[in-house]
């Protein structure tokens, strides 16, 4: 016991000395390093919280890593395979070769500032922070990059490569031609593409690096691999040669006409061709002033300038189409042409059909090439519709089919919201919308949840009449009357100030509404929460009119609203995988398809063709673009298949039947669907066009003015490719060309998945 109380005092003796050496400012200060560039400096052993250090955006520097907010940073070149490392210094970081990199920490976010500043000269090349790559936009000289983070390791390695940044420039004429993609910086090996557009009246006469012809590439595009040093590429332009343009006084049975009075050699020269009524055109040529022999044009109504005056001519012949009529029972059914028998008209003659029931029927439909007409026909006498009724049109450029059906039973139509109701219909207890005249119809109304029932009438459909509702009987929600002289409407209307909000199921994630039902302008939540490894892609809410609703996002997280319009609503969203941040080596940052990769990506809609390759100018299959669709709709299942060539197992089979079976893709054939073909620019644009109207979209619009080769797109492509370009979702190959028929590189492809993004959004 004594000796242990003897090394008790010599202990406080020495630690009694050691504070007497010490400066006094030293304990004035509570323990606190007063240089701060010190290892350790800024560390309070009495009350870390309260250091004078600066706060949590401090930290230190031991054992080779940098302490900062409770993490260890550690810092290394890319080089390989013994990666450089480097030591922090406070307040100036950690110094590359050739930049710097500097951390901050915020105490309240959590979240970690790395500021990244490259030499005069340089850029930043690579960053990785742990094991994850950081996508970059090309850095310029002297240009910082930052990235605001969060870690949940204890321990983290940065690492980073600054490089040398070299200049490329065109020099060209603007007063002849433009060029994109101009005054950039890149670094070795980087591939920087191009574009040369010369203005009207001008070709490309060269463009050079140096002495060396560059080859060009589809619609103008070129390409230069960055070497160690800056690169200059000289483009040159030619004046193409003007010629004059008239067109013919001598043509007769239509017109022809040419917005421009003259146009340059190779340019393309787009014509309006106007037939007569009951005329179409039968050929279009052009040929050289002073010569009476020409060129035919037979690819639509364009041409391409040669090298001299033409002179546009065209005949047009007459047209000529048939009439035939259906033979029904219980009447006749007979038409004139211009008021004479014939079975045969043109375009625009006056076609008058007479309907004649038999005694005691009506006429129960009346179509034309499948069009209702019925409720059109004029009658003879005005009380008697079993008389003699006529139905008068304007020949179409089509033949025409005539079909009339008589009944002696008459119709019931009724008239509602089917979103706030349903009416049951029974005649003489059966469940029928046709009766005899003097049959006692029942119907009965049924209000849904928070809705009631507001006005009921009966009113004919040939007299307009309203039949009077004191007449009606009314039993256990029933209403009765006695079928009229005429087919009737039964309208009935439900009315409440709420309206149902309907959520559709989504995969991949959960999506709720706060309520059932909504009054105008009420705020409504939604709340969206992906699955593990998914994140929210779409989110729609949608009137029942059709019209879009916006969604903002509130502050709660995957919680967002909207302000319930006078109306039912549906609400809709697409889960898909988060993928991480794009790895791919041969999708430069300066290239025109940089984001619409990184958006498909990012989105889960396309992979790469590697892990490291994605391959911008290789084909998109038809199986591929299918899979890409059911990846955006966030891969529903879908059972069975219809076509013998989709293989069961295949990476595309559960997507082409489920775009089978919504109506967005359809095969060559019912068993061919092609899978492995390239798809076309058209293609895409169909399937584009039908995913939009089967989300709900109205998809219209058209719009194909400017291209010369519209004429090319296929039949049942031209309401798609035209929705499409409208709306901005397929741009032109060029200024005036569509390629509606030429494959669609992935590169492409990406662009107008992101266009269409844009779209629904």
């Amino acid at each position: 016991m004594k000796s242990k109380f003897k090394k008790l005092m010599a202990a406080a003796l020495v630690l009694c000395l050691m504070l007497a050496l010490l400066p006094a400012g030293v304990l004035a200060n509570g323990g606190i390093d007063d240089d701060p560039t010190a290892p350790g400096a800024g560390i309070d052993d009495v009350n870390p919280a309260d250091d004078g250090d600066g706060g949590p955006n401090s930290g230190t520097q031991s054992n080779g890593a940098y302490e900062l907010g409770g993490v260890d940073f550690t810092f290394q070149n890319d080089a390989s395979p013994t990666p450089n490392t480097f030591p922090y210094e406070s307040g100036t970081g950690a110094k590359y070769t050739n930049g710097t990199i500097k951390l901050s920490y915020d105490e309240t976010s959590n979240q970690f500032t790395l500021t990244a500043t490259p030499n005069d000269g340089y850029g930043l090349a690579l960053l990785k922070i742990g094991n994850k790559n950081v996508t970059l936009n090309q850095a310029k000289p002297g240009e910082i990059f930052t990235r605001t983070f969060a870690v949940d390791e204890t321990s983290v390695t940065i690492t980073a490569a600054f490089r040398q940044v070299y200049s490329f420039t065109v020099n060209y004429d603007t007063s002849k031609g433009s060029v994109t993609n101009n005054n950039l910086k890149a670094f070795e090996n980087d591939v920087i593409y191009f574009s040369v557009t010369p203005l009207r009246g001008y070709a490309v006469e060269s463009v050079k690096q140096g002495n060396t012809e560059l080859p060009a590439g589809e619609s103008g595009s070129y390409n230069v691999t960055m070497g160690n040093e800056n690169v200059t590429v000289n483009v040159t332009f030619t004046a193409l040669n003007s010629h004059n343009i008239w067109v013919s006084q001598y043509i007769d049975n239509g017109s022809v006409y040419c917005a421009n009075s003259s146009a340059y050699v190779g340019e393309t020269v787009n014509l309006t061709v106007n037939p007569d009524a009951g005329y179409a055109l039968d050929k279009l040529w052009y040929y050289k002033a002073g010569e009476t022999t020409g060129t035919e044009i037979t690819n639509g109504t364009s041409f391409v300038m040669p090298d001299h005056d033409v002179v546009i001519y065209a005949t047009f012949k007459e047209t000529t189409y048939n009439i035939t009529a259906d033979t029904p029972t219980n009447g006749n059914v007979s038409f004139t042409v211009n008021g004479d028998a014939a079975t045969t008209a043109n375009y625009g003659d006056q076609i008058v059909v007479t309907v004649d029931p038999k005694d005691g029927y009506y006429l129960k439909s009346l179509k034309i090439n499948g069009d209702e007409v019925s409720y059109w026909v004029n009658w003879n006498w005005h009380w008697n519709y079993d008389g003699t009724g006529t139905y008068t049109f304007n020949m179409p450029a089509e033949d025409v089919n005539i079909e009339a059906e008589f009944t002696n039973q008459l119709r019931i139509d009724t008239n509602y919201n089917v979103y706030r109701g349903e009416v049951e219909v029974l005649v003489e207890g059966d469940e029928t919308y046709f009766a005899d005249k003097g049959d006692w119809v029942a119907f009965k109304p049924v209000a849904y949840t928070n809705y009631d029932i507001g006005a009921i009438s009966v009113t004919g459909n040939w007299t307009g009449r309203s039949y009077d509702v004191d007449t009606w009987y009314w039993h256990n929600g029933w209403y009765y009357f006695q079928m009229p002289r005429e087919n009737v409407t039964i309208n009935v209307e439900f009315t409440d100030n709420s309206h149902a909000v309907n959520v559709k199921d989504a995969s991949n994630g959960t999506l709720k509404a706060n309520t059932k039902w909504a009054v105008e302008d009420e705020r409504v939540y939604i709340t969206a929460v992906p699955d593990k490894g998914y994140e929210l892609t779409w989110l729609s809410v949608k009137a029942e009119d059709g019209t879009k609703i916006d969604v903002y996002e509130a502050l709660k997280e995957d919680t967002y609203y909207f302000f319930m319009p006078d109306q039912a609503v549906t609400v809709s969203a697409i889960f898909a995988y988060d993928y991480p941040d794009m790895p791919f080596t041969d999708v430069n940052s300066n290239s025109w398809y940089f984001n619409a990769v990184e958006f498909v990506y990012n989105k889960g809609i396309m992979q790469g063709v590697s892990s490291t390759k994605f391959s911008p100018n290789g084909t998109v299959t038809r199986g591929m673009l299918v899979t890409m669709l059911w990846r955006m709709a966030g891969e529903p299942y879908v059972g069975g298949g219809s076509f013998d060539d989709v293989a069961s197992g295949s990476y595309y089979a559960t997507a082409v039947a489920w775009a089978a079976k919504n109506g967005i893709v359809d095969g060559y054939n019912s068993t061919r669907f092609g899978p492995n073909d390239a798809v076309t620019r058209e293609q895409i644009a169909t399937m584009l066009y039908r995913y939009a109207k089967w989300l709900g979209y109205s998809a219209s619009g058209s719009s194909l003015a400017g291209y010369s080769d519209a004429s090319s797109v296929s039949s049942w492509a031209k309401d798609a490719m035209g929705w499409a370009v409208k709306n901005s979702v397929v741009t032109g190959a060029t200024a005036t060309k569509l390629n509606p028929t030429s494959s669609a590189t992935r590169a492409e492809t990406a662009q107008m998945f992101m266009n269409f993004y844009e779209y629904l959004n």
